[in-house]
């Protein structure tokens, strides 16, 4: 089993899957989809302590869409190659 912290893209509806993302600004954490079937458990955060601000909320639901697509078409050109 493994354990992350992520912020959470919800995709179920649509294709089934999450999208998870790391709010570090490093890149040391990137961005990558799990299948709804190999989650074993979803905990919601209610807190964090940290010496940043977090960014505005829109910001955030406007930057997940798009990281969204873009996730989505890699997966379609990862399947086009593979054809």
């Amino acid at each position: 089993m493994v354990l992350v912290l992520k912020r959470v893209i919800n995709r179920i509806a649509e294709r089934r899957k999450l999208i998870l993302k790391s709010d570090n600004k490093d890149g040391n954490y990137p961005t990558y989809t799990i299948n709804a079937e190999d989650i074993v458990e979803v905990w919601y955060v209610t807190m964090y302590a940290s010496k940043q601000m977090p960014e505005p909320v829109d910001i955030y639901d406007r930057l997940h869409e798009l990281e969204s697509k873009v996730v989505d078409l890699e997966g379609v050109l990862q399947r086009k190659s593979l054809n």
